[in-house]
C-alpha cells in the first residue's frame, strides 16, 4: 500500500489549492523523487489522473511533471530522476507517453547561454560578480563553474519550452529543500520571489515538501525544513 494514501494527498490538495498557478503535485513528484522514494511516484500519478488533473490537461500536465524531474535532475542527481522517469513511465497511459525531445530543437547555444545568464541573475540578485572572472563558484572549480553556467542554466533550467520560469523554479526549490541544501534553497526561494512569486506560493511550495518528507519519516539536518527567506534591500 502506498505511504501517501488518499487522505494524504487531499491534505496536500487542501494545501496547493488557494495556488492555482503553482501545481501542488509537481512539487510532490519532484519531492519523492529527491527524497529517493521512486515507488510512490505511480501511484500518485494514477490516482493524479482519476481525481485531480482533468482529462482534457492530461498531455500537458504529465509533460510539465516530467520536464519538473528533468530540471530536478541538475540538483538531486540523474540517478533519482532516472528512478523517478522509470516509475512513470511505468503507469503512463499508452496515449499520454511522449517520445519528443523538446530540447532538440533549442540549437542555439549563444541564445541559451543568454537565456541562462539572465535566468542565473534573476535569481542570485544580490550575489556581486556572477559569471565573470571574479564569480566565486570559479574560484571554487573551474570545472563545476563550467557545468553551472555553460550546461545547466543554458540548457535545463531555464529552458522554457514547457515550464515557464516561475515553474523551473518550483521544480528547483521542490528538490533543494527535499535534499536539505538549505543555503541555495534560500536563495532559489528569493530568487522565486524576486520573479514574481507571492510569499504565501513559496510557503506552499515549502510546506509540501515538508508533509511529504513528515510522511515518508525523513529528518532534516536542523529539525525541520528552511524557512521562506525575506528579500534583502538591493542598492540602486
Amino acid at each position: 500500500m502506498p505511504l501517501l494514501d488518499t487522505s494524504f494527498i487531499q491534505q496536500l490538495a487542501e494545501l496547493g489549492n488557494p495556488h492555482p498557478r503553482f501545481k501542488w503535485y509537481i512539487t510532490a513528484v519532484v519531492a519523492l523523487a529527491a527524497l529517493n522514494y521512486p515507488e510512490e511516484i505511480g501511484p500518485l500519478y494514477t490516482h493524479l489522473l482519476d481525481a485531480y488533473i482533468a482529462p482534457e490537461d492530461h498531455v500537458e500536465q504529465t509533460r510539465k511533471i516530467k520536464e519538473a524531474l528533468v530540471k530536478a535532475a541538475g540538483l538531486h542527481g540523474a540517478a533519482k530522476t532516472g528512478n523517478a522517469m522509470r516509475a512513470l513511465h511505468q503507469v503512463t497511459p499508452g496515449h499520454l507517453v511522449d517520445g519528443t525531445c523538446y530540447r532538440a530543437t533549442d540549437v542555439d547555444t549563444e541564445a541559451a547561454y543568454r537565456r541562462g545568464d539572465e535566468f542565473l541573475k534573476s535569481i542570485y540578485r544580490d550575489v556581486p560578480d556572477l559569471n565573470t572572472d571574479d564569480d566565486y563558484v570559479r574560484k571554487c572549480s573551474p570545472d563545476y563553474f563550467y557545468l553551472v553556467s555553460k550546461l545547466l542554466y543554458p540548457h535545463i533550467f531555464s529552458y522554457d519550452g514547457i515550464l515557464s520560469r516561475l515553474e523551473s523554479s518550483q521544480a528547483i526549490i521542490s528538490s533543494l529543500i527535499a535534499i536539505d541544501c538549505t543555503g541555495q534553497a534560500r536563495n532559489h526561494m528569493k530568487g522565486m520571489l524576486w520573479n514574481g512569486a507571492s510569499r504565501k506560493e513559496v510557503t506552499m511550495v515549502r510546506d509540501i515538501v515538508a508533509l511529504v518528507a513528515e510522511r515518508l519519516g525523513v529528518r532534516f539536518k536542523n529539525g525541520g525544513v528552511v524557512d521562506v527567506p525575506e528579500l534583502p534591500v538591493l542598492e540602486k
